[in-house]
């Protein structure tokens, strides 16, 4: 097998990884047998007036639901910064936190793992949905894109247990500058689903 069938090869191994939706599918799985939970959202200010940017239909039976942005606005129940949750919330109160198109916004990534792992109780459930590849936008700020390796180092080092990791929606890289790069695999996004001890 020459040296451009076994790139071929492996570059199809990497598309097929690819599990649009699962993750989060297995998290509300997961999140419809807890009893009344009381759940974190961070990243839950509205930018589109038409979108709601809560996912509070994912735990409809929520104890209590709280919706964390760094600036006020429309769905914003307490502005307060990752980077400091557990001063502003207190540790140990939430059975689930949920980040989804947030963590490319934080500074400081690894530092908002280890206070989602303060803030949440034992066998508590962190699920976060960030970006891979997608274009640039600044909500305020955008300073990380992701793999799965990167989303498991950051929540291990904080102390969570992995339960699963995926990348969803195939995406495509175009460059004059690096013309083989379309060949290469890349993803809308990258999920993470993980546990405190």
């Amino acid at each position: 097998m020459g040296r451009l069938s076994e790139l071929r090869r492996s570059l199809e191994e990497k598309r097929s990884i690819a599990r649009n939706g699962e993750v989060a599918r297995s998290f509300r799985e997961r999140v419809r047998a807890l009893p009344a939970p009381r759940v974190l959202e961070l990243g839950t200010r509205r930018v589109d007036p038409t979108a709601p940017s809560r996912r509070g239909a994912w735990v409809p039976h929520a104890a209590l639901y709280l919706g964390v942005d760094v600036a006020p606005g429309p769905d914003v129940d307490l502005v307060a910064d990752a980077h400091q949750l557990a001063a502003a919330v207190g540790e140990a109160r939430f059975d689930l936190v949920i980040a989804c198109s947030v963590f490319e916004h934080l500074a400081r990534p690894w530092i908002a793992a280890v206070e989602i792992a303060r803030v949440l109780r034992p066998g508590g459930l962190v699920f976060v949905q960030t970006h891979q590849t997608f274009p640039l936008h600044a909500h305020p700020h955008d300073y990380w894109r992701f793999s799965i390796e990167a989303l498991r180092l950051i929540f291990e080092d904080a102390g969570l247990n992995t339960l699963d990791a995926a990348y969803e929606y195939r995406a495509r890289i175009f460059s004059r500058e690096t013309p083989r790069a379309p060949i290469y695999p890349a993803y809308l996004n990258v999920c993470i689903l993980a546990e405190r001890p």
